[in-house]
């Protein structure tokens, strides 16, 4: 019974029917109070509806009746970054890569959380992990990028956007990384295309045309980069 319960909830949970999901894991949980992985189930629906305070306590109490769960750690590490709690996420992917080191999801997500709290060379250090486990995976190499740039490696950004490009061309933040490395390269006109391409990719975002803009306005093609920033501005809505 709570096997079935758990393979209709998770059935639910793919096809984006969170609520449903939900409904199933408590049936379950009322039957099987200690289940751990069905708190952790429990935790990720309601995470999925955006009820992350609950979602924490859920993943609070898989742990404590499985202190040895790698994936109950990680997603706790989720929903405290959610929280804006960086700083108690770090620890939780710490605890999940120690119990299971293979777990590049969680070197990602504690890369994340070490970017958002500045601390760059652990977020570098973190992300390269996870490329030994998943080598053509184009967000990690994204997110090494932006770390290399924050530290000031440019170079070393400029490489790693473009190996996220190589593993998928139509990468929009790689395309945006890219072209704010060769920005501060001063190699205006190829930050310009790779902009460009960004737009392309994600008409909406005004990341592409703004930072097409800056380039333009550091080659005094004010004309060009006005016209670029105004269309950033009708997307996004930023009077910076």
């Amino acid at each position: 019974m709570i096997g079935q319960l758990l393979a209709m909830a998770q059935w639910h949970q793919a096809g984006g029917r969170a609520g449903e999901a939900e409904a199933l894991y408590r049936r379950a949980l009322d039957i099987e109070p200690l289940a751990a992985a069905l708190h952790r189930g429990l935790g990720t629906a309601l995470e999925d509806q955006g009820r992350i305070a609950e979602a924490e306590g859920c993943y609070r109490r898989c742990l404590m009746l499985a202190p040895e769960d790698a994936d109950g750690w990680c997603g706790l590490g989720m929903v405290l970054r959610r929280l804006a709690r960086p700083a108690d996420a770090v620890p939780a992917y710490r605890r999940a890569v120690l119990l299971d080191p293979g777990f590049a999801e969680a070197r990602f997500n504690l890369g994340n959380a070490l970017t958002a709290l500045g601390r760059f060379d652990e977020a570098i250090s973190a992300y390269r992990a996870a490329l030994t486990q998943r080598t053509a995976d184009a967000e990690i190499r994204c997110n090494l990028g932006n770390a290399l740039h924050q530290r000031g490696r440019i170079g070393e950004a400029v490489a790693a956007a473009r190996s996220a490009l190589a593993c998928r061309p139509d990468h929009a933040a790689s395309l945006i990384n890219l072209g704010n490395a060769l920005t501060e390269q001063g190699r205006f006109d190829d930050a310009v295309t790779q902009f460009r391409r960004a737009l392309a990719v994600k008409p909406g975002d005004p990341a592409g045309p703004a930072g097409a803009g800056m380039a333009l306005r550091q080659q005094g093609r004010v004309e060009e980069a006005t016209a670029s920033f105004r269309q950033a501005f009708r997307l996004g809505g930023d009077p910076g």
